[in-house]
């Protein structure tokens, strides 16, 4: 990946002090030094990442101050994922959980409202804010009693919502420190369907095709897991089987008689995942000469679990059917 960055304030490249221009490397990670920067001023640095044909960018904004301004920084305690288009970006199913730190400031001394206790260190406040969920909602936010922490619920995360989590950190001398992170909502793989064929079948005999269709998404590989379950029970079911993920869109397998549910759900590369496609399935228990089809070396080879599971299978009472990987 190649890192491009550059600085303007006030409409105009950034320069230093001394009236030089400033440059910065190409490299992932810059620093300027203290003092090589004239107080008072707000500096926006610009970063564009690109690779092949993909670009992205980001912007960050910093005042520059005299005195003892808190070092802060925040980072993420929840996954957060690097797009393809260089987007930071979480999934659903979880909460955002972000924490400020600062260098400058002896975190472990904080008392519970979030002010360093008498005598310890020096005061310090948190002030956090959200664009994209009302931080003053107790039932979408929750602030640590350090005051440090901020945590989104899940059930304020839609997908392709931008939120931006700030915080500024303020210290006895009345010196503030501000930074933000933000983050993009990960939307799940879309506009393709899952078919399954047949809808009805024999147990061991028959070989079900599950294939998907015209799925697309920003951040590559799709991948497919396919399982399933007796109809009327769900995934946490002790007869539930999971085949292993693939990226190919058609998988074939086999199984136990009775009533299924087979469950796909489509992933983006940032494991993203799609709304589970139900697909029911009825199968018809196996004749004898079903049964000894299955102990062919060769299909036998195929079945999940082991073979003494045959015999079960046939009369419908192993657990998990009798799947096998396509």
């Amino acid at each position: 990946m190649q890192f491009d960055w550059s600085c303007t304030t006030a409409g105009q490249a950034c320069r230093l002090v001394s009236g030089e221009l400033l440059v910065l490397p190409r490299l992932n990670n810059v620093s300027v030094g203290a003092g090589q920067l004239a107080s008072g001023g707000v500096y926006s640095f610009q970063l564009r990442v690109s690779k092949d044909v993909r670009v992205g960018t980001a912007t960050t904004a910093i005042t520059v101050q005299d005195g003892d301004v808190p070092q802060v920084s925040i980072s993420a305690t929840s996954p957060v994922l690097l797009s393809s288009t260089g987007v930071l970006k979480i999934n659903t199913g979880g909460r955002f959980i972000v924490q400020a730190s600062s260098a400058a400031l002896n975190v472990s001394s904080l008392s519970g409202n979030g002010t360093a206790g008498a005598g310890i260190g020096p005061s310090v406040k948190y002030a956090w804010s959200l664009v994209g969920v009302d931080v003053t909602n107790p039932a979408l936010v929750a602030i640590s009693p350090l005051g440090d922490t901020l945590a989104v619920s899940d059930s304020a995360l839609t997908p392709g919502q931008t939120i931006v989590a700030g915080v500024a950190v303020t210290n006895a001398a009345n010196a503030t420190g501000a930074t933000k992170m933000t983050v993009v909502v990960n939307t799940p793989p879309s506009g393709g369907v899952c078919s399954l064929t047949p809808t009805r079948g024999r147990a061991l005999s028959t070989t079900f095709d599950v294939l998907c269709e015209r799925w697309a998404d920003e951040d590559l590989p799709i991948s497919y897991q396919i399982g399933y379950y007796p109809q009327g029970q769900n995934e946490s079911s002790s007869a539930a089987v999971a085949l292993e993920g693939s990226r190919a869109p058609e998988q074939t397998f086999v199984l136990g008689s009775g009533n299924w549910t087979v469950v796909v759900r489509v992933l983006d590369g940032l494991g993203g995942a799609s709304v589970p496609q139900l697909l029911p399935v009825q199968v018809d228990a196996a004749s004898s000469s079903d049964l000894s089809g299955a102990l062919d070396a060769s299909a036998a080879s195929n079945l999940l679990g082991r073979s003494s599971d045959v015999t079960r299978c046939v009369d419908g009472t192993v657990e998990g059917g009798c799947g096998r990987g396509g």
